[in-house]
């Protein structure tokens, strides 16, 4: 029964079969959501942050985002944990639990995760390690005199 409110909320947010209706999709929405369908928490949560067809509601949005990544919608699991990392969308920053989330997707092929992961390891080696940034210049010059000793010049 959840799905088939939650494809049927589809066919009135996309306007096919029915005439487009976002405030029918919302309601039907809700109902797959409260039975757990992972894919109406997301389509629904989405509206929430949107503010379409039903009120803007950041916190239940985030709430219902949260639900649909703890259950692997791998959509949520991105949202969420970027919301997550920004302290934004109504969720509450949490930099840990966003890793967690962002790695889990990135593992799973998500481009937008793997995008994000790797941003955040750069963030996190800026932040531990300043202390041994090397001047560009200064490598190149390095790796020029180590190659002129490997290789010298024939005349």
């Amino acid at each position: 029964k959840a799905a088939a409110a939650y494809n049927l909320g589809l066919l009135y947010l996309e306007g096919q079969t029915f005439p487009q209706d976002v405030k029918r999709a919302a309601e039907l929405f809700r109902q797959a959501s409260e039975a757990g369908n992972p894919e109406a928490q997301y389509a629904l949560a989405t509206l929430y942050k949107e503010g379409r067809g039903v009120e803007k509601n950041l916190v239940e949005a985030a709430r219902l985002m949260r639900l649909a990544a703890m259950v692997d919608n791998l959509d949520a699991e991105v949202e969420y944990a970027i919301a997550l990392f920004n302290g934004t969308g109504g969720a509450e920053r949490n930099e840990r639990l966003a890793a967690t989330l962002l790695a889990k997707a990135a593992r799973k092929g998500n481009p937008i995760a793997q995008n994000r992961t790797a941003l955040t390891a750069d963030e996190v080696l800026e932040q531990l390690v300043p202390a041994i940034a090397i001047p560009q210049a200064s490598l190149v010059e390095n790796n020029r005199v180590a190659d002129s000793r490997s290789h010298p010049a024939h005349a």
